[in-house]
């Protein structure tokens, strides 16, 4: 047997795109979405520790308010929208981490007027700051 043969098969990793699961290199959003056309969008990310998500509600709060300035309806109300992170953090297993929420102008044929918006829920790996930075914090001006 060779080392190779022992190494496991890579974890599938998932996206929430629209309203289904989709493997992250499989969601696809299309070039006329505004999101391209003109950077057309709105989006929040938020950490997790362990499985739980910091600040959730703070972070959705301020999703609708965004999504509202844009005028970009949310295609899920805020307990479907909770319900799919959930199930999102389960599906792919990774703690630690954290959340991107994405919202686009969505699909549009002229390039100007909003579509149906695009909905993107993605997980990323997230590295921790340095020790030294958790123990002493940062200096902004």
């Amino acid at each position: 047997m060779k080392n190779a043969d022992l190494l496991l098969p890579a974890m599938a990793k998932w996206v929430f795109l629209q309203d289904t699961f989709v493997e992250e290199e499989k969601a696809l959003i299309h070039f006329k979405d505004l999101s391209f056309q003109r950077g057309y969008g709105i989006f929040d990310f938020f950490r997790l520790v362990g499985n739980s998500p910091l600040f959730l509600q703070d972070h959705l709060d301020r999703f609708y308010f965004s999504a509202q300035g844009m005028h970009l309806p949310v295609p899920l109300d805020r307990e479907a929208l909770e319900n799919a992170i959930s199930a999102l953090i389960w599906k792919n297993g990774v703690p630690d981490s954290g959340i991107r929420l994405s919202l686009t102008g969505g699909y549009s044929e002229d390039g100007f007027n909003i579509g149906n918006p695009t909905l993107l829920i993605s997980q990323h790996t997230f590295l921790p700051p340095p020790e030294e930075v958790v123990q002493n914090g940062i200096r902004l001006l």
